[in-house]
């Protein structure tokens, strides 16, 4: 499976900031994606958990790949192949995180 987050650019100075991240540039995309990534990473850990403990197989996560671009409606997923949930989330009266989550059974991935 997959978990895709979503940040709206204009959002996230004030979300670093309300994670407690301080001075710092918001025009340092090496650091903004750093501190996305560590979150994102830290909810990941999370959701594995969490399955794990309602008794689902331990989930083996890979590193968290981070990017800014300009895909105005995210990820392609071949829906008849996986379940498919999007989340978004509004922050300050404004759609600021999207959560894609794909999951498959392990023996569906070719």
């Amino acid at each position: 499976g997959t978990i895709v987050f979503f940040f709206d650019e204009s959002t996230v100075e004030r979300f670093l900031k309300a994670l407690e991240h301080r001075g710092f540039d918001e025009d340092d995309q090496k650091f903004v994606l750093q501190g996305l990534g560590e979150f994102c990473q830290s909810l990941a850990m999370d959701f594995a958990q969490r399955l794990e403990d309602l008794g689902y197989p331990r989930l083996i996560l890979s590193d968290v790949s981070k990017a800014k671009n300009n895909i105005v409606e995210g990820m392609g997923f071949p829906y008849k192949r996986y379940a498919y949930h999007e989340i978004s989330f509004h922050l300050w009266k404004k759609k600021a995180l999207v959560a894609d989550i794909t999951v498959a059974p392990s023996s569906g991935i070719s």
